[in-house]
């Protein structure tokens, strides 16, 4: 692996092609749970120059606005009919 790349993707969008790293996961987690842009992208794994510059360095990359707009759909729809039963970070993941 080089430059921290992880192995594993989750696929985004129905293709192959439009691949999310489990970093951009876990930062696009982060997100929609309330943190800001650079907590988001330290907590997932990110270096600092990498989270100070999250516009130019994650959020530019395929797939993962796209992502994160379905994330935040499918968490504040859960959020509206929460019944205090399930953890809202399992909604996120």
């Amino acid at each position: 692996m080089s430059k921290g790349r992880t192995k594993r993707a989750a696929q985004v969008g129905g293709t192959e092609r439009e691949t999310l790293s489990i970093r951009q996961r876990a930062f696009l987690r982060e997100k929609i749970l309330g943190s800001n842009d650079k907590e988001a992208a330290l907590a997932a794994g990110y270096s600092l120059s990498v989270a100070e510059n999250t516009k130019q360095k994650i959020w530019v990359k395929p797939g993962v606005l796209i992502e994160f707009k379905r994330l935040k759909e499918r968490f504040y729809t859960a959020a509206m009919t929460f019944s205090g039963k399930q953890d809202l970070a399992d909604i996120a993941s």
